[in-house]
């Protein structure tokens, strides 16, 4: 079997295999007791070619998506592995994986022949839900990057507080949304932050000194039970004095 493997057999009905495809000639020996006889034909093999498939080219999906796989070249086609593909038998099933995956298509053409191409889905995965904490008087999410930011203050945009943290001058709620930076621009928004401790302390009963509004925004009222001489100074956030 010239450019068989195995290259010669004694059994009478031998299997051989050829690695490439071409026309190969066998040469049959006889033996028996009167002697031995041989003939050769030629082009008794045929070795066909595996079939030349065309794949699609690898591709990325947003976590949720699905992406069209197609190949051609071929009569019959089965993509593994089957989780995620539910049209694994089609020639251009929809893939939706969970996570990244890399498929294989099987091809057969009209002889029989096979052939085996492969094509890898990517999966970008959603950002976890943020997580709002806080830090005094500013307020910070998790994660910290590869997002982008917007923070709200009771249900409304606040203009201009894109960053990762934000310092807050008022009781209430506060949240934020995040946007992933990818293709996808997934958007992920907080559960409500209560802040209850921004604003000066009051001091109902205390010494009979009542300061409001509180917090304040510009104009800030101190009131006194009793009447007496007091000095009040006035004092930042930072703690440098503003006002005696």
């Amino acid at each position: 079997f010239s450019g068989g493997n195995p290259a010669s057999s004694a059994l009478q009905s031998p299997t051989v295999a050829y690695s490439s495809p071409g026309t190969y000639a066998v040469k049959l020996v006889v033996t028996n007791s009167a002697g031995a006889d041989s003939t050769t034909v030629n082009g008794y093999v045929t070795v066909l070619p595996a079939p030349t498939i065309i794949i699609s080219n690898d591709t990325t999906i947003c976590k949720g998506d699905s992406a069209h796989l197609c190949a051609f070249g071929g009569t019959q086609y089965v993509w593994t592995p089957i989780n995620g593909l539910p049209n694994y038998y089609r020639q251009c099933p929809a893939a939706a994986p969970a996570v990244t995956k890399t498929y294989t298509a099987t091809v057969n053409d009209i002889h029989g022949c096979q052939g085996t191409a492969l094509v890898t889905v990517s999966v970008i995965p959603q950002p976890a839900n943020p997580v709002v904490y806080q830090v005094g008087d500013t307020l910070c999410c998790n994660p910290g990057s590869g997002v982008g930011y917007q923070w709200y203050y009771n249900g409304n945009p606040m203009t201009g507080d894109t960053n990762k943290c934000v310092h807050v001058t008022q009781n209430g709620t506060y949240s934020v949304t995040i946007t992933d930076t990818s293709m996808c621009q997934f958007t992920k928004t907080s559960a409500g932050f209560n802040v209850t401790n921004i604003g000066v302390r009051s001091f109902n009963n205390e010494a009979g000194v009542d300061v409001f509004p509180n917090p304040a925004q510009s104009l800030v009222n101190v009131k006194f039970a009793n009447s007496q001489n007091y000095q009040v100074r006035i004092y930042s956030a930072v703690g440098e004095l503003v006002l005696i």
